[in-house]
């Protein structure tokens, strides 16, 4: 689901994405209605009562490159 990368999230939905991206989060640890939010965009899953960061979670929380090389690229023309 692509969506789960554009989603915008509130400040605490994303303090919740970066505490479990951290480790430091188990279920019992965030609150209710961040994880259910979070798990419908299949940016986290629940295993064994910790909750970890899906492939698409581990995208979403990747550091960005401040500037993409492409912007870097001039076209030349003959």
């Amino acid at each position: 689901m692509v969506r789960g990368l554009r989603a915008p999230l509130s400040p605490r939905e994303e303090s919740a994405l970066l505490r479990v991206a951290q480790g430091n989060a188990g279920a019992h640890d965030v609150a209710d209605e961040y994880i259910r939010r979070l798990v419908l965009l299949e940016l986290v899953q629940e295993i064994d009562g910790k909750l970890v960061l899906t492939e698409l979670g581990r995208e979403r929380v990747a550091p960005k490159p401040e500037k993409w090389i492409a912007d870097e690229v001039t076209l030349k023309r003959p």
